[in-house]
């Protein structure tokens, strides 16, 4: 059986939305380790205050996640600098 004309097409566009995915993927699953570590690292470091109220615990938790986030966006920044095409 003879493929139509414009076949190669839909494979290559295809190919590119499986490679996509899988990039995709990747990065979510690398995000996702990537906060676990850095939340586990913030807190065995984090300085430990004997006595906190209830509004400075809750801006410290605040505080925390907004590290971890930041800290797991530069981490992924430089892991992914190298492999960038340009």
């Amino acid at each position: 059986m003879q493929r139509p004309p414009g076949s190669s097409f839909e494979v290559s566009s295809t190919q590119n939305f499986h490679s996509q995915v899988r990039e995709y993927t990747i990065c979510f699953l690398l995000f996702a380790v990537l906060y676990i570590v850095s939340y586990f690292i913030i807190t065995r470091y984090k300085r430990k205050a004997d006595e906190q109220e209830d509004e400075d615990a809750i801006v410290n938790r605040i505080s925390l996640k907004n590290k971890n986030y930041l800290f797991r966006i530069s981490v992924n920044a430089g892991l992914k600098f190298p492999c960038s095409d340009n």
